[in-house]
């Protein structure tokens, strides 16, 4: 019985054993032996990479699971073409091989990571992005570094970031790409030291009420500082110009106390220096203001006092000037800080209060002889200052001038003034043959007289200076778009007797525009908006010439058109700038704004957020076109969305509900189903965004994702589109 177990055994043996050689001789053997190259790769847009199949002598066939992310070749080749996820496939027979090829839009390296500096010092790391080239650097902390390019556009993958130390601490730089958000590198940056220099030549300074005193002060970057005043009743300062990293700073008293200036390195706020003023009450100083004229306060012989009279307290005062050549500007300023009365069209040396409506500051820059006292003697030395001129609404650049002009004293040619230089003996004149030529224009409203001065050898100073004479604007009668209080001066001051005089009210009082021609086609809506809004104030949905005030939320946009207008002398064609305002910044007052704005170009305005089935001709300025492929109708649809932050889940659910194929890490308000997925292996996400909004996050699968991507979704940072 044991020997025919053992031979039953022993048969079975031998048929198991016929069995798998008759197995291994029907599988083939290049089949069973094949292999590819890599299971998994990732490739930049654009970029290829080459597969290979080993072990076998068969016949190989690649193909792809989706065209449009990436391609392969009979080769091998795959070439990447969009971003997103697809398969590779090699055939050998009836076997499979595969490889998952995942699409970036953009890959950046860095040549350092860990950069360490002295505060004030750089470095050059270079930047290295593959693909999609619209890269940003960003600094956690400016005051601590900034980082800006070195070059314009990247040069063979390649571009240089300068790092710059502003103070000690440390930042760090982000570098990333605008479109593809999730690819950047990080460069951490560690500053030493306190940063650029500053020194001034003394630590305080004492000075009179009225009086002056001036130091050194020296900054290594050039002059880019900033002033604080602990208490500016005290005292004033200015700053003189910059050379070799060197100012004068000049403190003027302004009455009794103690104050502190601090002076700051712009770019590094950790740098900074302070001096303490002091300014006495019972010390004489030129440009004073006194009840009386007592000598005892005069610095030399020389001195005196010139008077004014003070309207509020019923009398007259004086100021303590040099005895010669004593500055206009700053006894225009003594005498308006006593009185707190500042005058339209009058010189100051520091700048003018502007609490009345409407009134602006214009200033200009000069040389002067500035006179100072030291042991009684009168001391004269050249300096350049800036001098201030306060002006009102639509002021009269004509009586401007000529305010500059006589406390220079010295008129210039191809200038307009309200008066005549020649008949001034305060002028000094340019050439003793001097000419002048009169002429008779329009002013607010009013006919005036303006005053023209021209070297003798020219023969027409219409011709020769036509360019100034249009700047104050000259002609034959008025100008275009001007407006005028009184209809019998706007009638008079037509250029043809078919212009037309434009009535409209603003403030309780009537107004009258003088424009060309009856006939609509010869006058420019935008130029006649713009002229009465001068008076009645710029609104909302109106196309403008010039930029309209905004205050508080409102904003603005702007564009340039070419139009044809009519002028004095025909018609023309030029380049405008148009503006329109609109109230708070949010996407319908940006749509309205830009759909006033296509109308002005003559333009076809899309609404962001609808489907567009066909593809649209131009883009909206501020906007940015979406398209997708829709399974149901195997064609491509379209979508505008705002250009900077767009409403990333209005528009995954806009895609999502046309027909589109749900993205990895795109967030939806309602659940993908699997006919959307990307791949059968696909698992929806549920989670809460930022704003609290419960949403779903399409991921490759349950448990390989990236969760910093996931994160970036949900803080509805994450935008690939």
């Amino acid at each position: 019985m044991t020997n025919a177990k053992s031979s039953l055994r022993s048969a079975v043996a031998v048929i198991l054993s016929l069995l798998m050689a008759l197995v291994l001789v029907m599988i083939p053997k290049d089949a069973s032996a094949a292999s590819i190259s890599k299971r998994s790769v990732t490739l930049t847009k654009g970029y290829a990479t080459t597969l290979k199949v080993s072990g076998t002598s068969s016949k190989v066939t690649w193909t792809t699971s989706k065209k449009s992310v990436a391609t392969v070749s009979s080769k091998g080749k795959v070439t990447a073409r969009g971003v997103g996820t697809a398969t590779i496939t090699a055939k050998v027979g009836s076997s499979k091989l595969t490889c998952k090829v995942t699409v970036i839009g953009c890959k950046l390296t860095a040549s350092s990571t860990k950069v360490n500096l002295n505060a004030g010092d750089s470095k050059l790391v270079t930047i290295t992005c593959k693909g999609d080239k619209n890269v940003k650097a960003t600094s956690t902390n400016t005051g601590v570094a900034t980082a800006k390019w070195a070059q314009s556009s990247f040069d063979n993958n390649k571009a240089n970031l300068r790092i710059t130390a502003k103070s000690a601490g440390s930042a760090t730089i982000k570098v990333y790409n605008k479109k593809y958000t999730n690819q950047y590198v990080k460069i951490s940056v560690t500053v030493s030291g306190s940063g650029s220099s500053l020194s001034t030549s003394v630590s305080s300074v004492t000075v009179a009420e009225n009086g002056s005193s001036s130091f050194t002060l020296t900054a290594d970057n050039g002059g880019y500082v900033n002033f604080d005043v602990s208490d500016d009743s005290v005292f004033s300062y200015s700053e003189g110009n910059w050379s070799n990293n060197k100012s004068t700073i000049t403190i003027r008293g302004k009455k009794a106390g103690s104050s502190v200036l601090t002076i700051t390195d712009a770019d590094n706020p950790g740098s900074s220096v302070k001096v303490n003023i002091t300014v006495n009450g019972n010390s004489g100083g030129y440009y004073g203001v006194y009840d009386d004229q007592d000598s005892s306060r005069f610095l030399t012989n020389n001195d005196r006092y010139v008077d004014f009279y003070d309207r509020s307290k019923g009398r007259y005062r004086y100021v303590l000037v040099p005895g010669n050549n004593y500055d206009k500007a700053q006894y225009n300023t003594a005498v308006a800080k006593a009185t707190n009365d500042y005058q339209d069209y009058v010189v100051y040396s520091e700048r003018p209060n502007t609490t009345s409506s409407g009134s602006t500051v214009q200033q200009f820059t000069c040389s002067i002889n500035d006179v100072t006292a030291s042991g009684g003697i009168q001391q004269t030395a050249s300096k350049t200052v800036t001098r201030y001129v306060r002006v009102p609404s639509n002021y009269d650049t004509a009586e401007y001038e000529y305010a500059k002009a006589a406390y220079i004293g010295s008129y210039e040619y191809g200038v307009l003034y309200t008066k005549n230089p020649l008949n001034d003996a305060s002028f000094q004149r340019k050439a003793y043959d001097d000419k002048y030529k009169q002429y008779t224009t329009y002013k607010n409203g009013a006919s005036v007289t303006r005053y023209l001065v021209y070297p003798s050898y020219v023969s027409d100073p219409d011709s020769y200076y036509s360019s100034a004479l249009s700047k104050y604007g000259i002609g034959a009668g008025g100008v275009y778009y001007q407006v005028f209080e009184d209809y019998n001066i706007a009638n008079s001051a037509k250029v043809t007797s078919n212009d037309q005089i434009i009535p409209f009210s603003a403030n309780g009082r009537s107004y009258y525009l003088l424009a060309p021609s009856n006939s609509a086609s010869n006058y420019d809506q935008v130029e006649i908006d713009t002229a009465k809004a001068a008076y009645t104030g710029y609104t909302y949905g109106v196309v403008y010439s010039k930029s309209p005030s905004v205050a508080g939320s409102d904003y603005s946009i702007n564009w340039t058109k070419s139009t044809t207008v009519y002028q004095n002398n025909g018609y023309v064609t030029k380049t405008v700038t148009h503006y329109v305002k609109y109230p708070s910044n949010s996407y319908e007052n940006q749509n309205e704004a830009n759909k006033i704005k296509a109308k002005d170009l003559g333009q076809t305005y899309y609404e962001p957020y609808t489907v567009l089935w066909e593809y649209p001709s131009s883009t909206p300025a501020g906007y940015r076109l979406v398209t997708w492929f829709s399974n149901g109708s195997s064609t491509n649809r379209y979508a505008f969305v705002p250009a900077n932050n767009p409403d990333i889940l209005r528009l995954n659910d806009l895609i999502l509900g046309n027909g589109g194929q749900a993205r990895y890490y795109g967030i939806y308000s309602t659940v993908p189903n699997s006919t959307q997925y990307q791949s059968s292996g696909d698992y929806v996400y549920s989670g809460i965004t930022s704003n609290g909004k419960v949403v779903y996050v399409l991921l490759p699968d349950a448990l390989n994702y990236d969760q910093n991507t996931l994160q970036l979704a949900l803080n509805l940072n994450y935008n690939v589109y």
